[in-house]
């Protein structure tokens, strides 16, 4: 007796497999068999504790998965008594690759979440295969870029029972499309960041590899990518902060580029210089935000680039987690040496960054609004560049 568990797992993107086809594991391998094209979706090859199917249906992909028509469409087709063959497959424009993937529950197995992570990592595993051979270019199945469900299907194999369902996978729904704060503060704060992106201003350039990883992981679920983004997205702001505060202490970019990169990695920027520079915990071998920086993004992205090791959901997550914690560290720090640093308080911290760790003071406002020069930020990516040209 065996209790079965299939899921329809939409593909992100369509891919053409030959038909007939039966795909088996490597030796020493964990990569299932995928079932050939025609064959029973529920007879699993022997020796093998998952086997994949992947057909093609004319279906529209929505947020909450496939549409309802089509998954009736799989389902008539998968009931095991009824030993019925799935239709040839469709070719017609707008079509969506389906991967039937079928496995045994065990004993382990106290809920459908771990048989479904099983199917999910072998449907990964075989279109990562198809991607290999084939040199295309196509994203791979991943828990983040699937739709909030999933259809699944049960099979008891000695009672002959045959039970259609549902796997939830998350619980979150779109947000509103609606400005985030009052027409008037929206319409200013666009303008200034309108103005910022067309100069690249350097922490435009730093939201952008933020956004970038966290879109990787939570829309497309690529975990390797993100990480990767993530952690260019630290060596940013560091630059970032590093350029600005050597340019506000009157440094030439020759003196910066000698005392600050030059030889010189990210880890020693940070333990070194930031340190010197902004006071404060900047040890990686402590226990506070860059720590955690150290311990849950920088190494883990190492072993990721050069390891090939794909990292799994929660390392990707905390790893996101330990960029915004290094990020709300390093403005505090910048905010609280506001004074003595002003130039760089505005490019890094700005007025935003300041009030959130309350450091806008009246000193502060009175500097911006009399005293700060109005070409500050051209100045400022004018010696810059100098300072990048060096390093060339």
């Amino acid at each position: 007796m065996a209790v079965l568990v299939a899921f329809l797992i939409p593909l992100p993107t369509a891919l053409e497999f030959p038909d007939e086809a039966t795909f088996y594991r490597a030796e020493d391998s964990d990569v299932a068999a995928a079932i050939g094209h025609g064959s029973d979706a529920w007879d699993i090859p022997s020796g093998y504790s998952v086997g994949v199917q992947f057909t093609q249906v004319s279906a529209v992909r929505s947020y909450m998965g496939i549409e309802p028509r089509a998954v009736r469409r799989l389902q008539r087709s998968l009931v095991p008594l009824e030993r019925r063959r799935l239709r040839p497959k469709n070719r017609e424009a707008g079509c969506q690759t389906v991967a039937i993937a079928v496995t045994r529950m065990t004993d382990e197995d106290s809920s459908l979440s771990p048989v479904f992570d099983r199917c999910l990592a072998w449907t990964r595993h075989l279109c990562e295969a198809w991607r290999y051979t084939t040199r295309y270019d196509v994203l791979l199945p991943e828990y983040d870029s699937l739709p909030v469900s999933v259809a699944s299907f049960t099979h008891d194999t000695e009672s002959g029972t045959y039970l259609p369902g549902v796997m939830i996978l998350r619980t979150d729904t779109p947000a509103a499309l609606a400005a985030p704060m009052s027409p008037g503060d929206f319409e200013d704060k666009l303008g200034l960041m309108l103005q910022g992106m067309h100069m690249r201003h350097p922490q435009a350039v730093y939201q952008d590899r933020l956004r970038e990883a966290r879109c990787g992981l939570y829309r497309l679920g690529q975990r390797d990518n993100s990480v990767v983004l993530a952690n260019t997205a630290v060596e940013t702001l560091v630059d970032n902060t590093l350029t600005a505060l050597a340019w506000d202490r009157g440094m030439t970019p020759e003196q910066a580029a000698k005392a600050y990169y030059k030889g010189q990695g990210l880890r020693q920027r940070v333990r070194i210089h930031l340190a010197e520079l902004l006071e404060g915990d900047w040890d990686p071998a402590g226990d506070g935000p860059v720590a955690a920086w150290d311990g849950q993004l920088a190494k883990l992205r190492h072993k990721v680039v050069h390891e090939g090791y794909l990292p799994s959901r929660q390392e990707a997550v905390s790893a996101l987690e330990a960029l915004r914690g290094f990020e709300h560290h390093l403005i505090s720090r910048v905010a609280a040496r506001s004074l003595e640093f002003r130039k760089a308080a505005v490019l890094i911290a700005a007025r935003q960054g300041l009030e959130d760790h309350d450091m806008y003071s009246d000193e502060f406002r009175r500097w911006v609004d009399e005293d700060m020069p109005e070409d500050l930020m051209q100045t400022y990516l004018c010696w810059r560049h100098e300072l990048y040209a060096l390093l060339e």
